[in-house]
């Protein structure tokens, strides 16, 4: 816990509004730490908090591609048609194009 609270110190200390919830999994028990500058800090516990995904999904989509890529199972440059059958919508599509959509 002294690791990551000296971490997250450095990574918060020029930081006035952010805040930041940190939730760890090990050996099946959860537990929840959350982090602020703000004078203000949230009565709202960390395990409670709600989050936006947004587009974070491209992150891990990129991600798996690319170690999808390294172990050979897939190449960029396959279309999404060699993996999606019976679709013509998928002709012309490469995998690489995925990692560009906003």
């Amino acid at each position: 816990m002294e690791d990551l609270q000296s971490f997250v110190s450095d990574y918060t200390k020029d930081k006035k509004h952010l805040q930041l919830a940190i939730g760890l999994i090990r050996e099946g028990d959860t537990e929840y730490f959350s982090f602020s500058n703000n004078k203000k800090k949230s009565m709202i516990p960390p395990e409670n908090m709600l989050f936006k995904i947004c587009s974070i999904t491209k992150v891990f989509t990129s991600i798996l591609l690319l170690e999808m890529e390294k172990g050979k199972l897939v190449s960029s440059d396959d279309t999404v048609g060699k993996y999606v059958q019976n679709t013509t919508a998928a002709i012309g599509i490469y995998l690489l194009s995925k990692l560009y959509l906003t």
